[in-house]
């Protein structure tokens, strides 16, 4: 990724889609999506955030 971005460039990145975009110097490559955990902590705004909402969070991992 690095060679893919250099300081000051604006990057586009969806995690769940897959795709990063540097709108800089028009490149797009594919990435892989995030893990479906990580996009619902991301939802809740944090790993804390997650298991203060969710009590069963650690058995509902994978929905």
């Amino acid at each position: 990724m690095t060679a893919l971005v250099e300081d000051g460039d604006h990057v586009l990145v969806d995690v769940a889609g897959g795709f990063l975009r540097n709108e800089t110097r028009g490149i797009e490559r594919r990435v892989a999506p995030a893990s479906p955990f990580l996009l619902r902590m991301l939802a809740a705004g944090g790993l804390i955030a997650l298991t203060q909402s969710d009590p069963d969070w650690a058995t509902t991992a994978n929905r």
